[in-house]
């Protein structure tokens, strides 16, 4: 059962809801009944009978219809309008300040997180380089202390540098006596 609040300081008001609502259980109840009780064929006197009843339900639905009245809207008044409009703008103006602290936010740490990929990429340079550099100095002592020294392989793609050290290692360890 639906309450609408103005209708709890009415009580004409509530009778009237009272007996709309019956009146549409009865219209629904009957519907379902003569749904239910429809023969193959009718006699005269049934075929009446149903028209009688169509004819109260579609009477009731009619009653039912004209009952509704239109909600009435009062005017806005020139303080409430005010209100409403000042509201709104602070709200708007709250929203936006939220909305553009969050885009910031997100830059920044957008930014913060290039920079340190671009310090990891600069270090893992400065690594191989280093690498490099030690690998030259370490064929450049066996080669002082008289020692076979083979030359070092050409650099290949990052993917196969791993592959390129495992070789280099063998290959100290089988010139080293």
């Amino acid at each position: 059962m639906r309450m609408r609040l103005g209708i709890l300081h009415d009580a004409a008001a509530q009778e009237r809801m009272h007996a709309r609502e019956a009146a549409e259980q009865a219209a629904a109840a009957a519907k379902k009944r003569i749904d239910a009780e429809k023969p193959t064929v009718r006699t005269e006197a049934e075929q009446a009978k149903f028209e009688s009843d169509l004819n109260k339900v579609e009477d009731s639905k009619e009653k039912v219809k004209e009952e509704k009245k239109k909600p009435k809207i009062r005017p806005l008044t020139d303080t409430r309008a005010i209100e409403l409009g000042a509201n709104f703008a602070s709200e708007t103006f709250i929203f936006l300040v939220a909305a553009g602290l969050l885009v910031f936010e997100r830059w920044w740490s957008k930014r913060k997180e290039t920079a340190k990929d671009e310090h990891v990429v600069e270090r893992l340079k400065a690594l191989e380089e280093q690498t490099e550099r030690v690998g030259y100095l370490e064929r450049e002592i066996s080669r002082l202390r008289g020692q076979e020294v083979s030359e070092p392989p050409p650099k290949e793609k990052e993917g196969d540098a791993a592959v390129t050290k495992e070789s280099e290692k063998q290959a100290q360890v089988v010139t080293a006596p």
